[in-house]
């Protein structure tokens, strides 16, 4: 019963208070389903404390909103009365400057404004206006001292706060925070408008002072004002500019997947040839381990003539092993005018054959085989150096390894459930013939920028799109193919957390195993970064 009182003040919390409250759920090496707030063990137990507690610090945050809404109102109405007056004065100087440039055009026009305007009245209404600044904070300084602030009711301290009172509490802050935002922009807005109005000022004071440098005599003045042009003003200092990262939309898997398979299948579609596609294919099918030691030249000739035994075998399990050394053929073997579906889309195309691609055939040599997956190895980095994500994204590669190789091409996933769920049915079929059991998985998170190199599986990747009729889209594979030794990365993060698998997964009440899932966080460097960190490494190894 208490665990669903404590489940129920968990759910309340965070449906009306997300923005403060986030609950995580973990399993234990019992299997028992707990809750964490802020890494902190929650227990219904406890739950009179921890309201307590939460409810001190809203308290405290209510009060630091409180103070920062008066300091900063404080800014916004000084930064509305220095705008008042910085608009009195343009307007001033913007009327003498219009009045300056119409009665130019007249003789008795000079006259006029060469009286109307000399320097003895204007000392005069400087004078004026000083005596009025003087005056003014003598008027503010009494005014508020007659301003009392009104008493603030406190509210008794209990014993024991409720969630209805955490949740009035919070929501003041929520109201509050929103409060201080806007009073922030207000604050910004003005401040931009005032730096553009002190400019203007600025210029149309030096305007002014080459007008009435002029006016040391009648005869000067008329001579500057018969001039057809007047002296432009120098040109203002650029305004130093400081760049403000810009904040990217986040990429959500089940919103997003289906715009960004289609941006790829595109620019792929565009940029890779068909050996190039070929190779990609060959990549996405269990002959990745030979390809990334091809790569790495760290293959010998045995493991060349095990793998090619093995091809041979798929392809005489499957009844494609060809007699000759070359299919004359070729994909015509197959009927092209067959009409498939992929996504619920109509096409009349032939997948991809990874044995006619590889050149099988039982007259094959390990010779010839590895010179092909040299060819298909080459084609693959051709094709890396030719397509770049269109946006950014976070993939995961899930594995019974601690550390993540750097120098390999690795396939990744855009979702993390397919991947987690593929390496269990990959580590259940392994149980099945060793007794050892594997209870760990390492679960590597790398944050792809958008313009970083890679290509991702997309519907062009397992067909050969000869008659155009091929859907747009990555419908057939969540993957995603990333040279790992065109890279600089760094561990940002880890975290653990726990998986509940069952056995039997037919049988509700077959035995349980705990799964360790350890998330590692990996983000690319820039390019200084990554040399300050290889300079530390080599000064701690020489030291």
């Amino acid at each position: 019963m208490q665990f669903y009182k404590l489940l129920k003040a968990m759910f309340i919390l965070q449906t009306e208070l997300p923005h403060y409250f986030e609950f995580k759920t973990d399993v234990t090496d019992t299997g028992e389903i707990v809750f964490l707030d802020e890494n902190n063990l929650m227990e219904y137990a406890k739950m009179p404390k921890w309201i307590n507690e939460k409810y001190r610090l809203g308290r405290i945050k209510n009060r630091d909103f409180i103070k920062l809404i008066r300091e900063n109102r404080g800014k916004l109405q000084k930064l509305k009365q220095q705008a008042a007056e910085q608009e009195i004065e343009y307007l001033a100087k913007e009327k003498q400057i219009s009045t300056f440039l119409e009665c130019k055009k007249t003789f008795f026009g000079k006259f006029k404004y060469y009286f109307k305007y000399n320097k003895k009245k204007s000392k005069k209404k400087m004078r004026q206006k000083e005596e009025v600044e003087e005056i003014e904070p003598s008027i503010q300084v009494e005014t508020r001292a007659v301003k009392k602030r009104p008493p603030v009711k406190k509210k008794k301290r209990k014993e024991n706060y409720t969630i209805e009172e955490l949740i009035e509490v919070y929501q003041a802050c929520e109201a509050r925070e929103n409060q201080l935002k806007d009073l922030m922009m207000d604050i910004n807005a003005l401040k931009l408008k005032n730096k553009n109005m002190k400019k203007k000022i600025e210029n149309a004071t030096l305007f002014i002072e080459e007008i009435d440098s002029h006016k040391k005599s009648i005869f000067e003045f008329w001579k500057y004002s018969n001039k057809d042009e007047v002296a432009a003003l120098a040109e203002g200092e650029e305004e130093e500019v400081t760049l403000i990262k810009k904040v990217t939309k986040a990429f959500d898997y089940i919103e997003d997947i289906e715009n960004f398979g289609k941006v790829m299948d595109k620019v792929q579609r565009a940029k890779l040839s068909k050996e190039e596609f070929d190779g990609i294919y060959i990549a996405s099918t269990d002959m990745l381990e030979i390809l990334n030691k091809i790569k790495n030249n760290e293959v010998l000739p045995r493991e060349i003539e095990a793998n090619l035994r093995e091809m041979k075998r798929q392809a005489r399990d499957e009844k494609t092993l060809l007699e000759d050394d070359f299919d004359i053929f070729g994909g015509m073997a197959q009927d092209s005018t067959k009409i498939s579906t992929i996504a619920n889309k109509k096409h009349r195309e032939l997948p991809k054959d990874k044995f006619n691609i590889l050149e099988i055939s039982k007259n094959t040599k390990p010779i010839g085989y590895k010179m092909t997956l040299e060819q298909i190895v080459g084609n693959i980095k051709n094709a890396l150096e030719k397509v770049v994500v269109s946006e950014d994204l976070p993939v995961y590669l899930a594995s019974t390894e601690e550390m993540l190789s750097v120098n390999d091409f690795n396939v990744f996933n855009i979702n993390p459930e397919n991947e987690i769920q593929g390496i269990m049915t990959q580590k259940l079929m392994l149980q099945k013939n060793i007794t050892q059991r594997v209870d760990n998985i390492y679960l590597f998170k790398l944050n792809l920028k958008r313009g970083m190199h890679a290509i991702s599986f997309t519907n062009s990747v397992f067909y050969d799109n000869q008659n155009k009729t091929l859907p747009v889209g990555q419908d057939l594979s969540t993957k995603i193919l990333v040279d790992m030794s065109k890279l600089e990365l760094d561990l940002e993060e880890e975290k653990v957390f726990h998986l509940i698998e069952f056995e039997d997964e037919k049988d509700d009440f077959s035995e349980i195993s705990i799964k360790t899932i350890h998330v590692m966080k990996y983000e690319e460097l820039a390019k200084q970064d990554s040399k300050e960190i290889h300079e530390k490494v080599k000064e701690s190894k020489e030291n």
